[in-house]
């Protein structure tokens, strides 16, 4: 499948229009613990994806309570980092920031000023061709966390934690839950870049559309992962709705 990029500039520059149908993932963030400001959010692939108000939210539910009293009592050097895995959910709100630039575009090409562009972030509420789901109603990001928390007593914490979160708008755990430690590994494998991270989103854009029943094999990486999905009416809602009007019926 062939993604035209978007032409808009500043922050929505490079987001991709993905259509409705195909759209596994909102994004990808990588989440830190900044000592002096707490949790914030890193890199979010595509740039963009998420509103301020949802960075937040995202930044705060992706972490564990504390860091592992199991990780402290650890001693060998190979053992002082500890990996684990959770999801969370939170509203959806505010307007992500690759369309809200689009918006201020298109309303500068009103004037005489820049051409409109068209944002197409995946989650926005709108695919490619400008189609939208049917139901106003509360929507809400699902968080697929790879939290990996490492001692080091030559920190001022003592340690630091790094989380990669894989965001999605309906619960595909069966999937969503692997691609996370994927990106996880990949992203550790070259800490503080996003490069690791838009890899990832870029295959997900290559995977077919999400459908229930069969086995699915998603290539990602160096691996495929196999999931099979569940009918939508069997998820909660809103995706009991959404889902099928964003991918289609199935039993």
């Amino acid at each position: 499948m062939s993604l035209p990029e978007n032409g808009a500039s500043g922050p929505a520059s490079g987001v991709r229009l993905v259509p409705l149908a195909h759209q596994w993932i909102v994004g990808i963030c990588s989440i830190v613990f900044d000592i002096d400001v707490g949790q914030r959010v890193e890199h979010s692939v595509p740039a963009g994806c998420l509103s301020p108000e949802e960075k937040q939210d995202v930044a705060f539910h992706s972490f564990p309570d504390s860091m592992s009293m199991e990780l402290h009592a650890r001693t060998s050097i190979k053992d002082r980092y500890r990996n684990s895995t959770f999801f969370f959910r939170i509203k959806r709100r505010g307007t992500p920031e690759a369309a809200a630039a689009a918006e201020a575009a298109g309303a500068r090409g009103s004037t005489g000023g820049s051409p409109p562009v068209s944002a197409g972030v995946a989650g926005a509420g709108e695919g490619a061709g400008g189609s939208e789901l049917l139901h106003d109603q509360a929507r809400f990001l699902y968080g697929f966390v790879f939290c990996r928390q490492r001692q080091d007593p030559s920190l001022r914490r003592g340690g630091e934690q790094v989380s990669v979160v894989v965001l999605a708008e309906h619960p595909l755990s069966a999937a969503l839950v692997p691609l996370s430690a994927v990106a996880g590994h990949a992203y550790f494998g070259a800490p503080g870049s996003a490069a690791p991270l838009q890899q990832v989103y870029d295959e997900v854009l290559r995977w077919p559309p999400p459908v229930a029943g069969p086995q699915l094999q998603l290539p990602v990486g160096f691996t495929a992962l196999s999931a099979r999905l569940p009918a939508w009416a069997t998820l909660p809602a809103p995706s009991t709705t959404t889902a099928p009007e964003q991918y289609g019926a199935n039993s």
